[in-house]
C-alpha cells in the first residue's frame, strides 16, 4: 500500500498559511530551507519542487541548505567563545548591512546547488560616482569577530 503524506517542510507551509503565488518562509534550523508558493513550476537542478500540500492548483519550491545551525555553531565557537551570549553581543555591535562585508560558509558539500566547500568572504563596496551605481568586491581571508556573523549563510 502506498500512502501519500507530507514532510515537515510542506507542512510547515501549510502552518504558516502560505497560499500565494510569490510567499515565502524561512527556516533555520539544522538545515536552512527557503520554501514558498509558485503556480508556474519551472524545474532546474538547483532545487525541488514539490506539490502544494493544501492547494492542487499551486506548487512548492524550495531551497534547502545543510549548511546551517551547525554551521553558525562552528563560527560561534571560533569567534564567540562557544557562547550565544557573546555571539548575540558581538551581532549587536555591527553595523546595518555590516559595512559590506558577506560571508559564505560551507562546512560540508552542499546537497542543492553544489557550492564550493570553505568560508568564502566578500567585501562589497559601492561607488556612487557617475551616472550609475558600480558594485566591486574584494575577497577576504578573514574577518573581525562582530563582522563574521552577519550575515551566516
Amino acid at each position: 500500500m502506498v500512502v501519500q503524506w507530507s514532510g515537515d517542510n510542506p507542512n510547515s507551509l501549510a502552518g504558516l498559511t502560505l497560499s500565494n503565488p510569490g510567499d515565502l518562509a524561512i527556516s533555520l534550523g539544522t538545515s536552512d530551507t527557503v520554501f514558498g508558493v509558485t503556480d508556474v513550476p519551472e524545474p532546474s537542478l538547483d532545487g525541488n519542487i514539490l506539490p502544494n500540500p493544501v492547494d492542487p492548483s499551486t506548487y512548492m519550491v524550495m531551497l534547502c541548505y545543510k549548511n546551517g545551525s551547525l554551521t553558525r555553531e562552528d563560527i560561534r565557537d571560533r569567534y564567540a567563545e562557544k557562547s550565544w551570549d557573546v555571539f548575540n553581543n558581538l551581532l549587536e555591535q555591527t553595523d546595518p548591512l555590516n559595512g559590506g562585508k558577506l560571508g559564505f560558509y560551507y562546512k560540508e558539500h552542499e546537497i542543492l546547488p553544489p557550492l564550493p566547500v570553505g568560508f568564502h568572504r566578500y567585501i562589497v563596496d559601492t561607488l556612487t560616482s557617475g551616472p550609475l551605481a558600480e558594485t566591486k568586491e574584494r575577497q577576504k581571508d578573514e574577518f573581525d569577530p562582530p563582522s563574521e556573523f552577519p550575515p551566516v549563510v
